[in-house]
């Protein structure tokens, strides 16, 4: 291992955005609230997609990856670049 001081240090944040797509089935309506508390109160396993009881069924379909990464670079001061 290294001890090596570095002079320079940046902080780099990556975001995009991903949709995750799912289907929700009941025999009965369901309110919004009811149909994220459902999404937000159980865990689907990408072994099963999918999770089902007495009262709803959800099926993980698919992700869609964001491809409009965003970076944020913050610390040291960086050098400009050359044209």
């Amino acid at each position: 291992m290294s001890d090596k001081k570095y002079k320079y240090t940046y902080y780099v944040e990556e975001t995009s955005q991903d949709t995750r797509n799912y289907t929700v089935e009941s025999d009965a309506p369901l309110t919004h609230d009811e149909i994220v508390d459902t999404l937000c109160n159980v865990k689907i396993l990408a072994s099963t997609n999918s999770y089902t009881d007495d009262e709803v069924k959800i099926t993980y379909e698919d992700t869609e990856w964001g491809d409009d990464c965003q970076i944020n670079i913050s610390g040291d001061t960086m050098k400009d670049e050359v044209a």
